[in-house]
């Protein structure tokens, strides 16, 4: 027998130093004489190179003529696994010499007990004057180790040859020990030179295939059988355990996320996601997160920006935010509390773990920043995507327990004012605590429309009204609040309205809201314009508009003025031809009784969604009117009474007379020809109440309107017009947030956020320059307004090349604190 550039090693084997001797001694191999040579047809050549394997199979088919035969032969299905009687029966109907490829694979997947009596069962097949040749990549210790160093035939001759060139490549095989059903194959073609094998017939062709450097195996049988396989000088296994690892091994990207067998779903999502963006990022798993959400820079999310992120998320994306944004921005301390306690990543149960986390801290525990970044994160929620209403009953549980275990100031840490519950609660506090503690101020910062309804010291009527018109407005939002009769008020009606002619002589110096309109309408000669109907629109309600509107920054009030409708004041009487909302007329005509703090808390919100609303038309300007007003102050609570039994319409305030009644009107009640409005040329005269009673034998339980009273006959009369997208402030490329725009006299300091950093600050009030002071983080500043007294300031802030505007207030305390 001739051995080309061979030597003999222990137990009968041969060593050649490449693949090219090996098919040299195979093709020139003639020495058949031996016993053995004739008996048994098996040799086993073996190499670390696949490369090599490949060669010589082509070689020998090639040169010698021998047949290519797979063991695959024998798989009825590709996800079969061969039965050794099966692969010893296609060995022996093998008639002519013959390749028998991917036997080494199979080995593989075999326990140490099945791989050797297999290559005994297979090493004892006779079968005279053929040769079947099997490549085996690797395995050569084992194969040493568990069969050949103790076979009985292994020193008698030499069927085994090696190859003793080192390795070309050192694949990779991984094998994934989870479900692997939502595993796509579209993620073979994420990483070049990565080879997907989803069964076991491509397994067992798979390493004839060029440039596999990794093998990811998802076939469900192989992985079952993987447990058994071992790494070897050819081939690397890895047994990846879930899709971390997966990512982090096949991948090589660190992800700083620990594995939760819960949430493997959300893995499965995330290996998706970076299957197929990753090479666009150099490894960087933050990178890939922020391509994700399509964010910049995730450790300088303004809140507004996470909101936003939450308004459209999947339960994926809450789960990968809970994962991410806790480590890189810092800023939002208690969102970062609550993400990191998620146990679900529902959009509702997030909501829900912002509402409530707080409950779980102890009120000396917890900082006014947690309290206020909880306050701005549920504020920008609920005006973004959710309504709180559903979660009252639980809140209304928590909160009901601290009343009774804390003090009112602590209780205040775990309000927010977003709820109506919540609502009713601060105004049910701010008449119980004294006026000198201070705490009013904070709870009506919780609540500040409710400061904008009381707020008419800061309207700045168009057209002057009477000093005692704007009197009785402030007395009466404050009774309304406080749900008391100022004893003022009924000063002010037995002077004012004290008989049809002192009623008559300041009702006919007020503006008819017809009159403003056909005036107004007029001056409005360019821009788009819409006329609006609030129904049900009292002057009471001007103070709360104004500040909404301004408030915004959407739009200004250019024309503010109290008008006197038509009477009798009741719609029939006052209509008009245009666009009307009829929200809060609604409400108060649906209620069977006037309840306090419910009503007035309701009648708010029906007025900031109507304000809303308005501030969403397209049209440049926006002229509002009324038809009347409502009085709470006729109900029976109040003090209100029947005076007469006249058959009298809106429970009592107003009666059409028929022709030829004729009554004389007195302090009460007055006899009213009818000379405008809708009803004039229908009635003739009306009676009507001058003061709070019923002209009829009911007293009413609800609001009422018709009377005579300054809040059912006086309305507001506005003109809003849209700001332009310039007016809106020059800076473009920063985001400026406030803590609050409204300061305490004792406490004047104003905190504020700038996203992105920027290089400059400079702030200017009326002039002159403040100092900025720099806060506990790169993008947060404070500016200190010690030496300023109470009223309104224009901060401009001027940021790198731009200026930002805004308007500063400093409070010091209730204005009209004997209302209380």
């Amino acid at each position: 027998m001739s051995i080309y550039g061979a030597k003999w090693t222990e137990g009968a084997t041969v060593e050649f130093a490449s693949y090219t001797d090996v098919c040299k001694q195979i093709i020139n191999e003639t020495d058949r004489e031996t016993l053995s040579h004739r008996r048994f047809p098996l040799r086993f050549i073996f190499s670390n190179s696949a490369e090599d394997i490949r060669n010589i199979i082509n070689s020998v088919h090639c040169e010698l003529g021998a047949r290519v035969l797979n063991i695959s032969e024998v798989l009825n299905n590709d996800e079969q696994w061969p039965t050794r009687d099966e692969i010893c029966r296609l060995i022996k109907n093998t008639e002519t010499d013959t390749v028998l490829i991917a036997l080494s694979e199979y080995l593989r997947f075999l326990n140490d007990t099945d791989f050797s009596s297999f290559l005994y069962a297979i090493s004892s097949i006779e079968k005279p004057n053929v040769r079947v040749f099997i490549p085996m990549l690797g395995l050569w210790e084992r194969f040493y180790a568990l069969f050949w160093k103790e076979f009985y035939r292994a020193k008698e001759w030499a069927p085994v040859w090696r190859i003793s060139s080192a390795p070309n490549k050192h694949t990779k095989i991984y094998c994934l020990q989870f479900n692997t059903d939502n595993l796509d194959s579209k993620l073979e073609g994420s990483l070049p030179g990565c080879k997907l094998v989803k069964s076991v017939s491509e397994w067992f062709s798979t390493y004839l295939q060029t440039e596999v450097e990794k093998i990811i195996i998802v076939s469900k049988v192989l992985n079952m059988l993987s447990k058994n396989a071992s790494s070897d000088n050819a081939v690397d296994f890895r047994l990846l355990q879930d899709q971390k690892q997966l990512l982090e091994e096949v991948y090589g990207l660190e992800v700083p996320i620990d594995y939760n067998e819960n949430e493997k779903r959300y893995w499965t999502q995330l290996f998706h996601l970076i299957s197929q963006q990753r090479r666009d990022f150099s490894n960087s798993f933050l990178k890939i997160v922020e391509y994700h959400f399509n964010v910049h820079d995730m450790s300088s999310l303004s809140l507004g920006k996470i909101v936003r992120l939450i308004e459209q998320a999947s339960d994926f994306d809450i789960w990968l935010l809970a994962k991410t944004l806790p480590k890189v921005n810092k800023s939002n301390e208690y969102l970062n509390i609550c993400l990191s306690s998620l146990d679900s990543f529902k959009q509702e149960k997030l909501i829900s773990k912002l509402w409530f986390k707080i409950f779980s801290f102890k009120s000396e525990h917890l900082s006014q920043k947690t309290c206020d970044e909880r306050r701005d994160i549920l504020r920008e929620i609920t005006r973004a995507m959710s309504d709180p209403e559903e979660l009252i009953p639980d809140l209304e549980k928590e909160l009901s327990t601290l009343l009774n275990k804390l003090d009112k100031r602590e209780v205040i840490k775990y309000l927010t004012g977003l709820t109506s519950y919540e609502r009713e609660l601060i105004i049910k506090l701010l008449l119980e605590v004294d006026s000198k503690d201070g705490i009013r101020d904070e709870l009506m910062k919780l609540y500040p429309e409710l400061k904008y309804y009381i707020d008419w010291e800061s309207i700045k009527l168009s057209i002057d009204a009477p000093e005692w018109i704007i009197r009785y407005f402030t007395l009466y939002n404050f009774s309304k609040l406080q749900n008391k009769k100022h004893e003022e008020i009924d000063t002010i009606l037995n002077k004012f309205n004290h008989n049809k002619e002192s009623f008559s002589e300041w009702y006919i110096h007020l503006n008819l809201v017809l009159k403003l309109i056909e005036d107004k309408g007029r001056e409005m000669s360019s821009g788009t314009l819409r006329y609006i109907w609030i129904d049900g629109l009292g002057a009471e309600w001007l103070p709360l508009i104004a500040n909404l509107v301004e408030k915004s920054g959407k739009a200004t009030i250019t024309f503010k003025a109290l008008a006197r409708v038509s009477l009798p004041s009741t719609t029939k009487c006052n209509r008009y031809e245009y666009e009307k909302i009829a929200d809060l007329d609604n409400f108060v005509h649906s209620q069977s009784s006037y309840k306090h703090p419910e009503c007035l808390v309701k009648e708010i919100e029906i007025i900031e969604k109507i304000v809303d609303k308005i501030l969403r038309y397209p049209e440049e300007r926006i002229i509002v009117v009324s038809d009347h007003g409502f009085s709470f102050l006729c109900t029976k609570e109040h003090g209100s009474y029947k005076a007469f039994n006249f058959d009298a319409e809106h429970e009592g305030r107003v009666m059409f007379m028929e022709e030829g009644n004729d009554y004389i009107g007195d302090e009460y009640y007055m006899v009213w020809n009818i000379m405008d409005g809708t009803c004039k040329d229908i009635y003739k005269k009306a009676l009507i109440a001058l003061k709070h009673l019923s002209l009829n034998n009911k007293v009413p339980y609800r609001e009422v309107h018709g009377g005579a009273t300054p809040e059912e006959v006086i309305v507001p009369f506005l003109i809003i017009e849209k700001k332009k997208e310039s007016d809106h402030g020059s800076i473009k490329k920063f985001e400026v947030k406030f803590d609050s725009t409204e300061l305490s006299l004792r406490n004047p300091i104003l905190r504020f956020k700038i996203i992105p950093k920027p290089d400059k600050v400079v702030a200017k009030i009326q002039g002159k320059e403040l100092n900025v002071e720099a806060g506990s983080s790169p993008n947060e500043f404070t500016i200190r307004l010690t030496s300023y007294s109470t009223g309104k300031y224009v901060l401009n802030l001027y940021i790198d090349e731009g200026v930002y505007e805004q308007e500063i207030s400093i409070y010091g305390g209730f204005k009209e604190r004997e209302l209380f």
